[in-house]
């Protein structure tokens, strides 16, 4: 197979005099000066003169095999005549930004030898449809480099060409094509034997997923931020009793400090059942500690404490949420009463369908058109653990909840924001703050033997 050679000198004259035959063609020029207006003609027809000066010394610099160095002076040129006549340049004016910020990083370097380069593989532009900003995957082989670039967010231009070598700038040089009006606003060069080149058509799903890895490898974040900002919910009913023990609930305390620090709410929430999990157990210690005798500890409650604590984490759950139920909230009702409450407030102002969606497939039992006192309690003992699994596990029998579908299921985030955080929140200050033989240790000490 021949071998495709094409100097670097080739490649930028050829781009230049395509926009330069426009200013040469005395025809369309003065065709363009006679449909416009006073003093709008004059303007441009100034324009025209110092445009053909520098097309001299263009011309005067391909011939001696230099590179011509003023781009500036051509951009700003070029940028007044399209502010007059968008359409002078045809196609062009759809490529202007990222042409000539090719050109200037180019010659932004005056020591580098620009004509010793050569272009030997075969590289093609696609236009594309993809939502990532500009994106530069760069091999030490050079073909199996490619590009995602943006045609007008200049920022963007030069942030992808800082990342750029000088021969693969050549290579997106080249492919540029002002006789097309694009019909996207990103462009992906790639190397047409690239297997993310099917027969001239980029496959978006495999190119999402090797820009996602390569930049996540990176130490880059790719999903979207879904926040959390609010203060946690704390009943100002609560009273504060400094003779109280608040020592023994240290650990917990920085857990609650991790909590308010985390912003995105899927982190927020397993932080909180962090919390949720520690209580749940801590909560059977509290019974069989602070029901034996002060006198010994024996081996026998010990191993009964095993048995309590070494069941299923849910069932442990469900435990937890039956001490807490008939525990008063405040002087008037009960948690239970409380908590349901709170969920016929947000639900009946929700979007349903959304929760319902959500709940289906985690697999929620309990119909959240149908929650009562009756089966409150396995309603919201399924959605803290099965929530906190979804996240947690990924496995391919489990439906897997993370940033990345987040916004696809909106039933979670409703969820969580406008319910079960601040429900947990509620709990979980209750009992830290308000002395309680749920989670409190009456002492802090056993007695194994006397």
């Amino acid at each position: 197979m021949e071998t495709r050679v094409k100097s670097s000198l080739d490649i930028y004259y050829e781009k230049l005099n395509e926009i330069f035959n426009f200013i040469n063609n005395e025809e369309y020029v003065q065709e363009t000066l006679d449909s416009l207006l006073e003093p709008t003609n004059q303007e441009f027809d100034d324009l025209m003169v110092k445009l053909v000066e520098l097309s001299d010394e263009v011309s005067e610099a391909e011939t001696k095999q230099e590179f011509y160095p003023h781009v500036n002076t051509i951009s700003d040129l070029i940028s007044k005549v399209l502010n007059i006549c968008p359409d002078f340049f045809g196609n062009f004016k759809h490529f202007n930004s990222l042409y000539f910020t090719i050109l200037r990083k180019l010659l932004e370097n005056d020591e580098v030898d620009l004509t010793g380069i050569n272009c030997n593989s075969d590289f093609r532009l696609f236009e594309i449809d993809i939502d990532k900003k500009g994106f530069f995957f760069n091999s030490s082989n050079i073909e199996d480099s490619f590009l995602i670039i943006s045609l007008s967010d200049e920022n963007d231009i030069r942030g992808v060409l800082d990342q750029i070598s000088l021969e693969f700038l050549f290579y997106i040089l080249e492919e540029l094509d002002f006789n097309r009006a694009p019909s996207e606003n990103k462009f992906c060069l790639i190397n047409k034997d690239n297997p993310l080149n099917e027969n001239n058509t980029i496959n978006i799903k495999k190119i999402y997923s090797v820009i996602n890895l390569k930049n996540v490898s990176l130490g880059k974040t790719i999903h979207k931020n879904f926040g959390y900002q609010l203060d946690p919910s704390v009943s100002q009913s609560l009273n504060w009793n400094f003779q109280d023990e608040y020592q023994q609930f240290n650990d917990v305390i920085y857990i609650l400090s991790e909590y308010n620090e985390q912003q995105n709410i899927l982190d927020k929430y397993l932080k909180m059942y962090q919390v949720i999990e520690n209580f749940m157990y801590r909560s059977t210690i509290c019974k069989l500690v602070n029901g034996s005798s002060p006198n010994m500890f024996s081996i026998r409650q010990f191993q009964n404490l095993f048995k309590k604590i070494d069941g299923k984490e849910l069932d442990a759950l469900s435990g937890f949420v039956s001490t807490i139920l008939d525990k008063s909230y405040d002087a008037s009702i009960n948690f239970k009463t409380f908590l349901v409450g709170k969920w016929d407030t947000f639900f009946s102002s929700t979007n349903q369908a959304e929760v319902e969606t959500a709940l289906n497939e985690i697999n929620v039992s309990v119909s959240p058109f149908a929650i009562n006192d009756q089966n409150f309690k396995k309603f919201i003992s399924q959605l803290v653990y099965f929530l906190r699994n979804s996240v947690v596990h990924n496995k391919e029998t489990e439906f897997h909840l993370s940033y990345g579908n987040l916004e696809t299921y909106p039933g979670f985030q409703l969820i969580l924001e406008d319910y079960l955080l601040t429900v947990l929140e509620e709990i979980v200050y209750h009992l830290l703050i308000k002395r309680n033989d749920i989670i409190w240790y009456n002492r802090s000490s056993l007695t194994l033997y006397n």
